[in-house]
Formats: C-alpha cells, sequence, structure tokens
C-alpha cells in the first residue's frame, strides 16, 4: 500500500510539471507569437493609418489653400474690372457674405503702395468692423467702423495708432512676390486680434501705375477647427507642428 500511495504522489508530481511544462510553452509561444507576429503587424496597421491621416491632413490643407488662392484671383479681377476704390461701403457689400461662407478667414485687406488700407473684420460676436487707414493721419489715429450688417452702422469712432500697412508682414511679402502670385506669410501675430495666424496676400498692378496688395488672414485656430474632420479612431485628432515641433 505504501508503494501504491508513493506511485500516486510521483504520478501527480509529473502531471502537475507537465502541466507547467505545457502552460509555459503556451506561454512562451504566446508571447513569441506576440512580438514576431502580432506587435509588427499592429505597428504596419498603425503607421499605414497614420499615413493615411497625414495624407488627409495634406488634402484638407491644400483645399484650403486652393480656395484661399482662388478667392484672391477673384478679389484681383473684380478689383481690376470695377476699378481700384478703397470705398468702404462697396467693399463691405462685396465681402461680408463671402467671410460669412468661409470662417476659415477672419478678415480681408486691401492696401495700395500709398499707405491707405480698408481692412474688414469679422468679429467673434458675429458683427463686423472695418478699420480705415489713410496716410493723410498724421495725428496718428485710424478710423474704426462697428456694423450690425452692411447696411447697419453702430459706432464710428477714432482710435490712437502706430499701425502702417506698409510694414506688416502681409504686404511685405506680397511685394517681394510677382504679381498676381499667392504669397504666404510665416506665423506672425495679427494687430487687430493680437493672435497668432497666417496671410495669404497677392499684389495686383493697377491702371495708375501704382499697386494694391489684398490679403487674406487666417488665424491658427481656425486652420485647426478646419481640420475637426480628420480623426485617428475614437478619440485620436490631427494636430498642426512647427518645423521645431511645436504645437499650433
Amino acid at each position: 500500500m505504501a508503494f501504491v500511495g508513493i506511485q500516486t504522489s510521483v504520478r501527480r508530481r509529473l502531471t502537475r510539471t507537465m502541466m507547467y511544462l505545457v502552460l509555459g510553452t503556451v506561454l512562451a509561444l504566446a508571447v513569441s507569437g506576440w512580438f514576431l507576429l502580432v506587435s509588427p503587424s499592429l505597428d504596419s496597421i498603425a503607421r499605414a493609418r497614420i499615413g493615411q491621416l497625414g495624407a488627409l491632413v495634406q488634402a484638407q490643407l491644400h483645399r484650403l489653400a486652393s480656395t484661399t488662392d482662388r478667392q484672391l484671383k477673384i478679389t484681383a479681377s473684380w478689383l481690376s474690372s470695377e476699378g481700384a476704390s478703397l470705398d468702404h461701403r462697396t467693399l463691405n457689400r462685396r465681402y461680408m457674405p463671402i467671410l460669412a461662407q468661409y470662417p476659415e478667414y477672419s478678415s480681408i485687406l486691401i492696401a495700395d503702395t500709398g499707405g491707405s488700407e480698408w481692412l474688414l473684420l469679422h468679429k467673434p460676436d458675429g458683427g463686423w468692423m472695418n478699420r480705415l487707414t489713410s496716410p493723410d493721419d498724421t495725428d496718428g489715429k485710424h478710423r474704426f467702423l462697428h456694423w450690425t450688417n452692411s447696411e447697419t452702422l453702430e459706432q464710428d469712432e477714432s482710435q490712437e495708432s502706430d499701425y502702417n500697412p506698409l510694414k506688416r508682414p502681409w504686404f511685405r511679402e506680397a511685394m517681394r512676390s510677382p504679381p498676381g502670385q499667392t504669397a504666404w506669410t510665416e506665423i506672425y501675430r495679427f494687430f487687430t486680434l493680437r493672435e497668432p495666424g497666417v496671410t495669404a496676400a497677392m499684389r495686383l498692378p493697377t491702371a495708375g501705375g501704382s499697386e494694391l496688395v489684398i490679403g487674406l488672414d487666417l488665424r491658427l485656430i481656425d486652420i485647426a477647427r478646419h481640420l475637426n474632420s480628420v480623426r485617428l479612431g475614437h478619440s485620436g485628432q490631427a494636430m498642426l507642428l512647427t518645423a521645431e515641433g511645436r504645437v499650433l
């Protein structure tokens, strides 16, 4: 009876050992399979998905750049045919609907080489503002008009300002580029909103021998909103980075 008991004990130990060996082997195979097969496949799928996301972001930005270029060329064509007047009421009636249709653009600017400028800004509260700059403003004040719409003027005021369109990045960038070609600025801080953004600008010769510069302002926050539809999985989102890796 003692011998049978010893045999049973040995058998149990061998069975337990075999189970541990089988479990260990299965675990080792599973870990090896993960690192050798599953993990590389997941990495490959992730890289492919991120590549698709990058292509989507690039397509969205290319579409925005193409739309901006088209709007500048339409404006240039209209100014050439209608004359280079900076009458604010005429310009407001034409461009308020355009800025309302394209929320990516916060403002549009038209300035001449003499230092006169018209700015139309779509304010965050839905209203509108003109800044009218003239080289004759020797007292350092500029005129600001606040509108509900193109026909309803809420406020007409003058404010002290050292603003000069000829010294702004968008004007200088356009003057360095060939006429009719869209020039994009580097990121800079807008004078009126004090927010970072970029401006697409275009130089336009006029019949009188002077030149106009047309600009469309795009705040970085609006460009980011433009990419809201680009998503990675359930929670991943696209981000814009500078060349130095800073998040915009």
